[in-house]
C-alpha cells in the first residue's frame, strides 16, 4: 500500500477547529487523500463569530473577518505533506439565527474560503471545476454506479440503511440502494485509517456515532 510520510498526529490536532469548520471528517478526508484512497475533497472554513454579538435585524451588523494566521497554518499543513490544494473566496454569510435572548436575533456575516485538495493538482483543479451533481461526485472520488444513481436526497429514509455497520461511519452520504461499490469503498476507507492511524480512527468512529446518534433524535 502506497503511503506517504504518515501526517503527524499532533499537527492533526493543531489543524482540527470546529469554530471555523475544520471536523474530525475534514480531517479524515485529507487522511484518505493524503493515502491516495480518495482523488480530491473540499473544505469551507469561515470566520468564527462570538455569540456575545447580538443584533435586532434592522441594526447594521458585523463583517468577522478570518484571523490571517488560520489559511496560513493550513496552506502550510497541506504543503508540508503534499497535498495540492487551490483556494477561492466564497460569498459571505448572511445569516440569521435564533437565540434564547430577549433581544432577538443573531445577525452577522463572515469572511469564507473553499479550499479544493487533492492528491495532484489535476485532482484539485478537476474538483474546483466540477458542476455540482454527479461530475461532482466523480471527482470526489464516489463510485461511479453508486454516483449515477444518486438522487440528492441524503437525509430521506436514513434509518433505511443505517444498521449500524461499522464502514457506515465512513459513509458521508446515502449509498444508492443495493450498491455494493459504496459499501466496499467505505469498508476499505475504514481499514485504511484503522490500520494507519487507529487512535485517531477510533476518535473519528466515536464521533461519527455520536453524530448519528444527534441525527436520529432530530428526525
Amino acid at each position: 500500500m502506497y503511503l506517504r510520510e504518515k501526517i503527524d498526529e499532533k499537527e492533526m490536532k493543531k489543524i482540527i477547529d470546529d469554530r471555523i469548520g475544520i471536523r474530525a471528517f475534514t480531517m479524515m478526508n485529507i487522511l484518505l487523500i493524503h493515502g491516495r484512497q480518495k482523488p480530491a475533497g473540499v473544505l469551507c472554513i469561515g470566520a468564527p463569530m462570538p455569540k456575545s454579538q447580538i443584533r435586532n435585524p434592522d441594526q447594521p451588523h458585523t463583517f468577522f473577518r478570518l484571523e490571517p494566521e488560520t489559511m496560513t497554518r493550513l496552506e502550510a499543513f497541506f504543503d508540508k505533506y503534499e497535498i495540492h490544494w487551490i483556494k477561492k473566496e466564497a460569498k459571505s454569510d448572511d445569516r440569521r439565527r435564533t437565540v434564547r435572548h430577549p433581544d432577538g436575533w443573531i445577525i452577522y456575516e463572515r469572511e469564507r474560503y473553499d479550499y479544493f485538495f487533492g492528491q495532484d493538482s489535476d485532482s484539485a483543479t478537476k474538483l474546483s471545476t466540477a458542476e455540482m451533481g454527479q461530475e461532482y461526485g466523480h471527482a470526489l472520488g464516489f463510485p461511479r454506479d453508486a454516483v449515477d444513481e444518486f438522487t440528492g436526497e441524503i437525509d430521506e429514509n436514513i434509518d433505511d440503511w443505517k444498521t449500524g455497520e461499522d464502514w457506515e461511519l465512513y459513509s458521508w452520504w446515502k449509498p444508492a440502494e443495493d450498491i455494493t461499490s459504496s459499501q466496499e469503498l467505505s469498508t476499505r476507507w475504514m481499514h485504511f485509517a484503522r490500520k494507519n492511524y487507529p487512535q485517531f480512527a477510533s476518535e473519528f468512529e466515536t464521533y461519527q456515532r455520536h453524530l448519528d446518534e444527534m441525527n436520529k433524535h432530530d428526525l
